[in-house]
């Protein structure tokens, strides 16, 4: 319960690393494991990002190579990019972590930094701020991947980042995201409708509009059309159901509306770049 987590679809980051702004520090995958117990990864040949992991409850402990660091509450680490490592919560005090994948063509210095400043792991004063950040950044990837969503992430994710390596510098302030009502109330109203097939008609019905001004105005806030979007939450909800259940491809097609298991696979290689199956060995986080 409590367990969040975010995925950038493959074409998205196609998206995210041709735009000038966004390519310089971009998260690839992000989330958040509460009392993860038996939570545990290893990548010989390491992962294409960084990876930051921010321990806030419990404890767990980060091997790289024969060197293995303990990790507990405040405490944060951030693994080098393709080097081979693992990770597991603590069995008896599992812990409860925010984790990020980042990249960017200034990801190297952010890392250089870090280990310059702080070579391992490094304990950091609490800060309610700091876990707000990680939500908002959450939020807005969940809410889409307009142009103006990817860029605003790479800032989000630069202010974050920086609370973490600069923290005895830098003094925190919080901006909630501002949000349109109307795009809000189609997003809550397709999140509870991920089971179904939705058509105009439903929505044209709930919100007492025409699906032509529905559309433009949910454009014009998102970048997306309404049903490219809700396509995009079913491949999200898909992922977490793949990362956080054993629930059967076919039994995770049927819970997003999809009666025909092998077009649900298409539909979701389509979006991922793997089939459910492909993406489920390959777990990420």
């Amino acid at each position: 319960m409590g367990q969040k987590m975010v995925v950038l679809p493959k074409n998205i980051l196609k998206t995210v690393r041709s735009n000038p702004m966004a390519r310089l520090l971009y998260t690839t995958d992000i989330g958040f494991y509460p009392y993860a117990l038996n939570h545990y990864r290893s990548r010989t040949q390491g992962a294409g990002e960084y990876i930051l992991i921010y321990c806030v409850e419990g404890k767990g402990t980060v091997k790289l190579g024969q060197e293995a660091h303990t990790i507990t509450p405040n405490h944060y680490f951030i693994i080098p990019k393709k080097q081979g490592h693992s990770y597991q919560s603590d069995s008896e005090h599992p812990w409860s972590i925010y984790w990020i994948h980042f990249d960017g063509k200034l990801a190297d210095l952010v890392y250089g930094k870090f280990t310059l400043l702080q070579p391992g792991p490094s304990g950091i004063p609490m800060e309610e701020e700091r876990i707000r950040q990680f939500e908002s950044l959450i939020e807005l990837l969940e809410r889409g991947y307009s142009q103006n969503h990817i860029e605003y992430a790479t800032f989000l994710l630069f202010h974050l980042i920086s609370t973490f390596i600069f923290h005895e510098e830098h003094f925190f302030t919080h901006r909630k995201l501002e949000r349109d009502t109307l795009t809000e109330q189609i997003i809550d109203f397709l999140g509870q409708n991920l089971h179904t097939s939705l058509e105009a008609g439903d929505l044209t019905g709930k919100f007492n509009m025409s699906y032509s001004g529905l559309h433009a105005a949910f454009k014009r806030q998102t970048g997306y059309s309404i049903m490219n979007f809700f396509y995009m939450m079913k491949v999200q909800k898909a992922c977490e159901h793949l990362n956080f259940t054993d629930l059967s491809v076919k039994e995770i097609g049927f819970k997003l509306g999809f009666n025909d298991p092998l077009y649900f696979s298409r539909f979701f290689k389509k979006n991922m770049g793997l089939s459910p199956s492909e993406y489920r060995k390959d777990l990420v986080g």
